[in-house]
């Protein structure tokens, strides 16, 4: 497993994440970091903008619009997201006795 090419993926998506700022990112980009973890995922990662996918989600509230407010639940942001970058399973965790420092930012 390379390394590098994770760790490219996640500052790939914390850059993206931090250039479009808010909390919407911030939550896609946790989410997708809990999945970068081989270099399948971090392929993905790196094949696909953060700012698609938020043009997907912005386009999925205007369609759920009530009023002047759209909205999408976090469980359907999750399940786009997961779809987006094609995100399969479970997120995977910290072998024991290893401390994610994502976990703790």
């Amino acid at each position: 497993m390379s390394m590098d090419k994770i760790n490219e993926a996640r500052a790939k998506i914390t850059k993206e994440s931090t250039d479009i700022g808010g909390p919407l990112a911030n939550f896609i980009e946790e989410h997708v970091n809990r999945f970068c973890t081989n270099e399948a995922v971090a392929s993905k990662v790196m094949a696909k903008p953060l700012k698609a996918l938020i043009k997907e989600i912005e386009n999925e509230a205007r369609k759920n619009k009530t009023g002047n407010v759209g909205m999408v639940s976090d469980a359907d942001v999750i399940e786009m997201t997961e779809q987006f970058y094609d995100l399969k399973g479970a997120p995977k965790k910290a072998a024991p006795g290893v401390i994610d420092v994502l976990d703790l930012i």
